[in-house]
């Protein structure tokens, strides 16, 4: 496979199967010699890029600079992760705002994300397993919007015993000084939904005949089979369900 590249802020970048390099049209450093993944777009952030390992199980950066481009080592982000690549990662994207979390889309269809800053000499790591019947993420992007960065995905999923791809998107983290627990919205593939001593809840024909779980009023009911594309639910104002 010939070198792909890509640039960003004045800086190009070549991975290939054999190294990594950063520099100019005219001139670039060999700046690692830990082969990459080609069909994961690495990511600039800040003065570093991070890419994906060939192998899929490592998850890489490079502090770069002109001066010291030379000799410079690509740190291993997943060393202590080991585990929650298994899967090996297929695609990464930055999700810059509010929380700095770089999702990495994992060959299973799962979601595992680190929570990166490189001043703070931070890397956490945690799994995300989609909701759902053989619920696959195919596809990630990142969208900015005027407060926050919000992660798209496409989701593959098996509904009513038939296999059907959505567009769906994860709602901000829960944050008391801007949400209200009304407006935290964790179900996947879900509905948000306003109403008057609601007792039947519509709009679920996407997720016929699954379980769904249920938020009303900001305290969970038993959870429903969407049958119809509603499913029975006590008496609400304010419900989540998916």
């Amino acid at each position: 496979m010939d070198d792909l590249w890509e640039e960003a802020f004045g800086w190009y970048i070549w991975w290939s199967l054999s190294d990594v390099r950063i520099g100019n049209r005219s001139h670039h450093d060999r700046v690692t010699s830990y082969p990459s993944d080609t069909n994961a777009y690495p990511l600039i952030i800040d003065n570093n890029v991070l890419y994906v390992q060939k192998n899929g199980r490592k998850l890489r950066d490079i502090a770069y600079t002109s001066a010291t481009a030379e000799g410079n080592q690509a740190t291993d982000l997943s060393l202590r992760a080991d585990d929650i690549l298994i899967d090996n990662v297929k695609e990464i994207v930055y999700q810059d705002q509010p929380y700095n979390i770089v999702w990495c889309r994992l060959n299973s269809g799962k979601l595992a994300s680190v929570t990166y800053n490189k001043a703070l000499n931070m890397s956490a790591w945690s799994n995300h397993e989609m909701g759902g019947t053989s619920a696959v993420v195919e596809s990630l992007a990142v969208i900015p919007t005027s407060t926050h960065h919000q992660l798209w995905m496409v989701v593959k999923r098996t509904i009513n015993s038939a296999t059907v791809r959505y567009v769906e998107y994860a709602d901000r983290f829960y944050d008391s000084g801007e949400l209200t627990s009304d407006e935290a919205h964790y179900v996947d593939s879900g509905i948000y939904h306003t109403g008057s001593g609601v007792t039947n809840l519509s709009g679920l024909s996407h997720l016929e005949g699954e379980s769904v779980r249920i938020l009303a009023d900001s305290a969970l009911q038993n959870d429903k089979t969407v049958s119809g594309g509603a499913v029975a639910i006590s008496s609400s104002d304010k419900i989540h369900a998916g």
